[in-house]
This record gives C-alpha cells, sequence and structure tokens, in this order.
C-alpha cells in the first residue's frame, strides 16, 4: 500500500471485479441451482468490499486529487460524480446483500426474477464503474500526483486499512472475515 499506493487500487479494482463475477454466478445459478455459501460470501462482502472500496477513494485519493486539480478541471468533476456514484452504490449494495442473506438462509430466492435483475444490474454498475474510474480518474490521478502526494497516499491507505482490519495473510486480502485474492498487493 505504501510503496506502491495505486498498485493497491488496481487490487481493489481487481477485487471489485471478482465480487461482480460472483454475483453474476449466482444470478446465472438462479432459481433452481443456489450456492448458499457464495451467496453468505456475496452478501457479506458488498458490506464490506464496496464500504472499503469507497474509504480509499473518498479518504484517501480524492481529497488529493482535489487539492491538486484546478478547479473547473475534468478530473474533479469526475470525482463528483464517483462520489454521486458511490452513495447511491452503498444503498443497491445493502438491498442486494439482504436479499442475498435471505437466499444463503433459505436456498431459495423470494423472487427469482427481481433477484436476478437486481444481481446484474448491480455487477453491470460495478464493472461499469471500475472501468470508467480507471480509465479517468486513476489514469489522470497518476500524472496528477507529486511523489510527496504518493507518500501521503500510501500513509492514508494504510491507516484506512488498519482501521478497517484488513490484512494480507499468505497471498489473501481479508477484510471483516470475506477473502479475496490478493495476486501480491500489500
Amino acid at each position: 500500500m505504501r510503496a506502491d499506493p495505486f498498485g493497491y487500487f488496481d487490487y481493489d479494482n481487481r477485487a471489485q471485479r471478482a465480487l461482480a463475477d460472483m454475483l453474476e454466478g449466482i444470478a446465472d445459478s438462479l432459481p433452481d441451482e443456489i450456492n448458499r455459501a457464495s451467496a453468505a460470501l456475496a452478501a457479506g462482502l458488498l458490506r464490506s468490499a464496496i464500504a472499503h472500496h469507497d474509504a480509499i477513494e473518498e479518504q484517501a485519493l480524492f481529497p488529493l486529487i482535489e487539492a491538486r486539480a484546478p478547479l473547473g478541471a475534468s478530473l474533479r468533476r469526475a470525482v463528483a460524480i464517483a462520489r454521486r456514484e458511490h452513495g447511491e452504490t452503498i444503498g443497491r449494495a445493502i438491498e442486494l446483500a439482504e436479499e442475498l442473506d435471505a437466499l444463503a438462509r433459505t436456498g431459495r430466492a423470494r423472487n427469482a426474477e427481481s433477484l436476478g435483475f437486481m444481481l446484474r444490474a448491480f455487477f453491470d454498475g460495478l464493472r461499469r464503474h471500475m472501468d470508467w474510474a480507471e480509465a479517468t480518474i486513476h489514469q489522470q490521478a497518476r500524472d496528477l500526483l507529486t511523489r510527496e502526494d504518493l507518500v501521503t497516499l500510501g500513509i492514508r491507505l494504510a491507516a484506512i486499512a488498519a482501521r478497517e482490519g484488513v490484512r494480507e495473510r499468505g497471498g489473501f486480502a481479508v477484510i471483516e472475515g470475506g477473502a479475496m485474492e490478493a495476486h501480491g498487493a500489500a
């Protein structure tokens, strides 16, 4: 995290994409081939990994961008859009997690068609957000931020990880008990 803050963002984006893949798998299994363990894991990750992603951008990266980018710059507008999307995503993630909790408990969806639609809308939106953030915000931030900013960014990321109990163990990043492949990120 400290040595390569943007490497950590890349890792987090891969974790978000893995969550999207998991949600797609659950949607594809509806209504008859439910994996209750996958539903339970996905519900937990929706609560923790989405909040973690938002925190590392909103508390660590975005303030540095806003301090460096000139007023009216397209990057500042992109940050404002990302903040709005994060707020919307958290609400949808919590609602979806509740549905997945019920699926994990009972082994059947209350309304398979509705849950499938919710899952697809969420994972499509998550992938779109990741593509857009990587192509706009993260790429421009790499060019904009100074070496000192990167040191500050690394310190902020480490502080968020410590506060949230994120740690790497045996090649896996563990967030509140949910495991996501780290691919060597630390």
